[in-house]
């Protein structure tokens, strides 16, 4: 039952999610534009919550359009989007590029490596996009 849930909510959100960030931000080179100047605005309420996440290690849960993870790699911080959807993935992907953004990794719900995975980081920073909490640290 849970597998048949999970997998109708991946349908749902791949249903022209692409086309939605395109009409909703413009083309990533459009949003990666915009980012580039006002990667901090987006982040006014978590900052406040994390602090200076130069050199932190985050992961943006249901991280979408990737516009919050962009920023937080922006200003030093190590990130790792998750998401359910390939759509969201590829938006962010191509956002990302055209900024030209190191330190992000975008992966898709299939993709987390476990937590006896050295790839995984021993600490993490949440930020969970849609959620009103924000949850630091995060220990595995």
């Amino acid at each position: 039952m849970q597998e048949e849930l999970a997998n109708a909510n991946k349908v749902a959100w791949e249903t022209k999610a692409y086309q939605a960030w395109v009409q909703t931000y413009g083309t990533p080179d459009e949003l990666a534009s915009e980012l580039k100047l006002k990667h901090k605005h987006h982040l006014r309420y978590w900052l406040k919550y994390i602090g200076n996440p130069t050199g932190k290690r985050v992961i943006n849960l249901l991280g979408s359009h990737g516009r919050k993870a962009i920023s937080l790699a922006l200003l030093g911080a190590d990130v790792t989007v998750v998401d359910i959807s390939e759509e969201n993935r590829l938006y962010a992907i191509q956002t990302a590029a055209a900024i030209g953004t190191a330190g992000l990794v975008i992966r898709t719900f299939e993709e987390i490596p476990s937590s006896t995975d050295p790839r995984f980081p021993a600490f993490y920073t949440l930020i969970a996009d849609k959620m009103d909490i924000a949850l630091s640290p995060l220990l595995p």
